[in-house]
């Protein structure tokens, strides 16, 4: 049956990939679709695991995945949606710096969507847009504030089992809040428990930390940039 053309409510992640154009100057086309492979696989879109009508898409250096709070057929996704879209982020920024040492921003955000698979667009696409491009500026992926708005009346982003202050709990140890006000997926303190073993973890703290140190010496002023 054909998708209607209409918006829906949804969860929307949009990354960008730093350091794009130079990475396309100088390494191979497979080495791109690598990283596209990777992302997917995070998200459960390789192997079939995805059963949300999540969908992805990406062109060049921009990737967006987006979540229905309710799926096609009317049941209502009660899984813990935005625990799980932190988490994956958590991965997504992990496995992007250990396999591929590259670095990613991006924005979190709800809103209406229309998204069929192949072509993708809506308030919420260009509000995540905005957000990755204008508001998180540092290698963070950003969580709109909207979200914060709507996440303690809307039932659909908690896991049935939560209340409200419950499920706040678990989403906030994903989370840590900039100098700026605004929360971002804290990635490094979440992957500590993800890790089977802290020489794991500490391996991961070394890539992460040569990759800071050789951008910041690559660039004037010590700013890490892409």
């Amino acid at each position: 049956m054909a998708m209607k053309t209409q918006y829906s409510v949804q969860v929307v992640t949009l990354i960008d990939i730093l350091g794009f154009e130079s990475i396309v100057n100088k390494t191979k086309p497979i080495t791109i679709q690598k990283y596209y492979k990777t992302l997917r696989r995070i998200g459960g879109f390789e192997d079939g695991r995805n059963t949300t009508e999540q969908k992805f898409l990406n062109f060049s250096d921009t990737c967006v995945r987006t979540t229905p709070l309710v799926q096609s057929d009317g049941t209502g996704n009660v899984f813990g949606i935005l625990w799980h879209e932190l988490m994956d982020i958590v991965h997504l920024q992990s496995h992007m710096i250990l396999e591929h040492n590259v670095f990613l921003r991006g924005a979190v955000t709800l809103g209406n969507v229309f998204n069929n698979g192949q072509e993708l667009f809506g308030p919420a696409v260009i509000k995540a847009h905005k957000l990755e491009s204008e508001v998180a500026i540092f290698p963070r992926v950003i969580v709109d504030p909207v979200v914060w708005k709507i996440y303690r009346e809307l039932p659909h982003l908690r896991n049935e089992i939560h209340d409200y202050k419950t499920d706040r709990e678990y989403v906030e140890k994903l989370l840590a809040k900039g100098d700026d006000g605004i929360w971002f997926v804290d990635y490094i303190t979440a992957m500590e428990s993800e890790f089977d073993n802290q020489s794991e973890f500490s391996a991961f703290l070394d890539a992460h930390k040569r990759m800071i140190v050789t951008r910041s010496e690559s660039d004037s002023g010590g700013v890490i940039t892409p």
